[in-house]
């Protein structure tokens, strides 16, 4: 696992009130929140990146009132269109 280090003005640090080490969760759960609202990481990843397990980063996500399942709705046109041509439904009036 890669580690990664950088420097936050102690304002940051003032307003959220927190250790370092709490505030290192923070950014990894807002890290994984936002990645995952995007739908550029998976919501397994995104748990992974916030230190999670699925339902805990469930839990979270819930907690900050964001969407549990992340939806393109283009992707979502564009399988049901195409599901639609592989099973055009029947006839009614044959059936």
């Amino acid at each position: 696992m890669a580690t990664i280090s950088f420097e936050v003005p102690d304002e940051a640090m003032q307003v959220v009130s927190a250790t370092p080490e709490a505030f290192a969760c923070a950014v990894r759960l807002a890290a994984a929140m936002l990645w995952h609202s995007r739908a550029e990481v998976s919501q397994g990843t995104a748990a992974a990146i916030a230190g999670m397990d699925r339902t805990d980063f469930m839990f979270a996500l819930s907690r900050h009132k964001l969407e549990i399942f992340v939806v393109d709705w283009d992707d979502f046109d564009r399988e049901l269109a195409r599901v639609r041509a592989a099973y055009p439904p029947a006839d009614a009036n044959h059936g």
